[in-house]
């Protein structure tokens, strides 16, 4: 994922931030979604 972040020449650099932060909150949100299935 690093070199894809690097490499990726053919998009502006704040995309991959974008991407990123994307990637962040979707993972975050699961994260909370099971745990409270998990809890119930």
């Amino acid at each position: 994922m690093i070199q894809w972040m690097t490499t990726g020449n053919k998009r502006p650099a704040w995309l991959n931030w974008v991407y990123l932060g994307m990637f962040l909150y979707s993972s975050y949100f699961l994260f909370n979604y099971w745990s409270a299935i998990l809890e119930k």
